[in-house]
């Protein structure tokens, strides 16, 4: 008895910061009466209910909670007039002895349940701990569509380990988890975007006239263009969000900036509304900005006007005394104290007569770990009517004022002739190099109608790359879409004229190929989604390691 009743006392004190108390009573224990709790589960092999101990649950928001209690009377007192109150956050979730609770607000806490007896004056408190995950924290693929005259986000939930056989296809997410808003007409790109912090991953979908940004989490609307910028909103054609550093580009390729005062939010300060100036306060004109590893520090930009590579800073050390932030700098080659570009290879900061037709970034994760403030990248350029292929490393100075180059290497991309046309698009595997040989994925995918096409990058030191270009698939219809940024390398997915999705196997994929059986990994059908303008595979559970 004095047991129970000192324990129901410690249970009151532990758990009254989980909800606010009401009453004026005594928190007293039932004599001879014991109380525990079970979560009811349905068994997976028989589809029947069983009950199992437990110590805390996790679940997704949507998902129902049901709690059964066990009371154990070790005497004949009868205890069947008892009320039963469940409790969380200081809302009352059910009054029935067992609990049915179908969850909705993402976060953590205690649930406690009040069980009072009328007939003796006494109560007992039990409680759990429970943390409510949002539906949607899951990795899979982000997917901007137009479909009957309007613009949609949906979402292919489900996971980039190489044992994935299923993705969960929410259909126009974005317009479900707001009311049934829309997005801007315009709309054309997915970018997501990080910060320091729990739930730390943002999706941005990008329009010339709006930038509409999205917990990544909720799928709820989190802010506007109109409030991320000091004046009126450019002509945007793209952006580039860094840890603390913000670059939007418009329709000239001009660069508007804005540096942020913590990265431990999406959003500090507005953008300038005026566009950035050189060192000779001109501005900066026909900028692309180039996907790359946001951890790094810096970012990577094609400037088109002077056909030349740019790197701009993401630098700030731990204390903040020391940074480049924003800063914008050339190209330049410097590998063993050698500073003249190797003859015969295009410079970076002075591409000449050569076209820079795509430029990618991956990763080697057992070497680049060890890659401080280092990308890697692959490019293709035209040049004398002959194509190209680049391997390049851009390294930021020790402090961060200088971006140089090492480990160049160029040299004919012969077989790529016949693939090209104005339509021809290219995609890099995010991850060049799996846990054992059969898991390599170093490979540039070239789509030319409703074929797939894969070279194969791999290489040793200066050695270039064995073999020619594959045919890795054909498709029904003409690929319009692609994207193979899951973490792992493990997936491509892929878009078609048609409507229908198609999600590929990719490690080992150049041993596979024309074989649908152990390619395909899922296929939606044709008219699952209208004309394709984007997809970008959602990395929130790798998101990049911020400082």
């Amino acid at each position: 008895m004095r047991k129970n009743i000192f324990l129901c006392i410690l249970f009151g004190l532990l758990f009254a910061s989980c909800y606010e108390d009401k009453g004026n009573y005594d928190y007293l224990g039932f004599p001879n009466l014991e109380m525990k709790l079970f979560e009811v589960v349905t068994d997976s092999e028989t589809g029947e209910e069983v009950e199992r101990e437990f110590g805390y649950i996790r679940v997704k928001s949507g998902d129902v909670v049901k709690i059964r209690p066990h009371l154990e009377n070790n005497t004949e007192d009868n205890y069947s007039n008892l009320e039963y109150k469940w409790i969380y956050k200081d809302q009352v979730i059910s009054t029935e002895k067992t609990l049915v609770w179908e969850t909705s607000e993402v976060g953590e806490g205690s649930v406690v349940l009040e069980v009072n007896d009328p007939t003796y004056g006494t109560r007992f408190i039990s409680s759990f701990s429970i943390h409510i995950e949002s539906a949607y924290n899951s990795s899979g693929f982000l997917i901007l569509d137009e479909k009957d005259g309007k613009k949609r986000l949906s979402f292919l939930m489900g996971g980039y380990y190489y044992d994935t056989k299923e993705f969960s296809p929410r259909i126009s997410l974005y317009s479900e988890e707001n009311d049934g808003k829309e997005l801007p007409g315009g709309a054309f790109k997915i970018h997501m975007h990080f910060r320091r912090a729990d739930e730390n991953s943002q999706i941005m979908v990008v329009a010339p006239d709006d930038l509409v940004d999205i917990n990544a989490y909720t799928f709820k609307e989190a802010m506007r263009g109109e409030d991320m910028f000091r004046g009126q909103i450019p002509e945007i054609s793209d952006v580039m969000f860094m840890q603390w550093v913000d670059l939007a580009a418009d329709t000239q390729g001009r660069l508007y900036r804005r540096i942020k005062s913590t990265n431990e939010l999406f959003h500090s300060n507005q953008f300038l509304d005026t566009p950035l100036t050189d060192e000779n306060g001109e501005e900066y004109r026909g900028i692309r900005f180039i996907p790359g590893n946001l951890s790094k520090s810096f970012g990577l930009m094609l400037d088109t006007e002077k056909n030349r590579y740019l790197a701009v800073s993401d630098y700030r050390n731990y204390n903040g005394s020391k940074h480049t932030l924003g800063k914008i700098m050339p190209i330049v080659y410097n590998d063993n104290g050698e500073t003249e570009w190797p003859e015969g290879y295009t410079p970076l900061d002075n591409m000449g007569d050569a076209e820079v037709l795509f430029t990618g970034h991956y990763f080697y994760p057992s070497i680049d770990v060890y890659l401080y403030r280092t990308t890697q990248y692959f490019s293709v350029i035209r040049k004398g009517g002959k194509y190209y292929y680049q391997y390049f490393q851009v390294h930021l100075s020790d402090d961060a004022s200088s971006a140089y180059v090492t480990d160049f290497l160029e040299s004919e991309f012969k077989g790529l002739e016949p693939l090209m046309d104005e339509n021809t698009h290219f995609e890099l595997m995010r991850q060049a190099q799996g846990y054992d040989y059969s898991r390599m994925q170093p490979y540039l995918l070239i789509a030319k109608g409703n074929e797939l096409h894969l070279f194969d990058i791999n290489r040793v030191g200066d050695e270039k790359p064995s073999g020619t270009t594959v045919k890795l698939f054909e498709f029904p219809s003409p690929i319009v879409a692609m994207d193979g940024q899951s973490p792992l390398g493990s997936q491509l997915g892929v878009g078609l004229e048609d409507g229908s999705f198609y999600v590929l196997n990719m490690p080992g994929a150049k041993n596979m190929a024309m074989d649908e059986e152990k390619l395909v990994i899922q296929k939606l059908p044709v008219g699952t989604f209208g004309q394709f303008t984007d997809v970008l595979y959602n990395i929130m559970e790798q998101a990049p390691s911020l400082y």
